[in-house]
Formats: structure tokens, C-alpha cells, sequence
């Protein structure tokens, strides 16, 4: 479901005034926008990217150190 909103959207705001701005508009500014059109997605989807990353490696830091101490914590009870 998910993956066919997704096709929908890269279609329509990226493959096709792509394609439009190829066909129908003067070379140098044709060039331009499909720069915009190409790169601007992948710009935000490496922002996007990120932003999604940074609390999902806090998350896994904090697991770790959680393991660690308790790893620590039962090793001293052995001893």
C-alpha cells in the first residue's frame, strides 16, 4: 500500500515535470530544472535520512549501556 503512494508521488513530482521540462522548454532552463527535479529529492531524502537515524542510535546506545551494566552487574555476583 505504502510502496504504491510512494511510486505515485516519485511519479508525479519528480519523473514527470522532469520529463515535461525536457520536452517542452527551452535547453539551458530544461537543464536546470531537471537538476532541481532530480537532485532536490535525493538532497531531502539524505536529510530525511538522517533526521530518522539520530533517535534510532540514541535508542541503541542506551540498549547497549543497559546490556553492559547488567553484563557487569552479574559478573560481579559471581564473583
Amino acid at each position: 500500500m505504502y510502496l504504491m503512494y510512494g511510486i505515485r508521488v516519485l511519479l508525479s513530482f519528480v519523473i514527470l515535470p522532469t520529463i515535461i521540462s525536457i520536452n517542452h522548454v527551452e535547453q539551458t532552463l530544461s537543464f536546470v530544472i531537471c537538476n532541481v527535479f532530480l537532485i532536490g529529492p535525493l538532497i531531502i531524502g539524505i536529510i530525511y535520512a538522517v533526521i530518522i537515524t539520530i533517535p534510532i542510535e540514541k535508542v541503541e546506545k542506551e540498549q547497549l549501556a543497559k546490556e553492559l551494566e547488567r553484563q557487569i552487574k552479574k559478573e560481579q555476583g559471581y564473583r
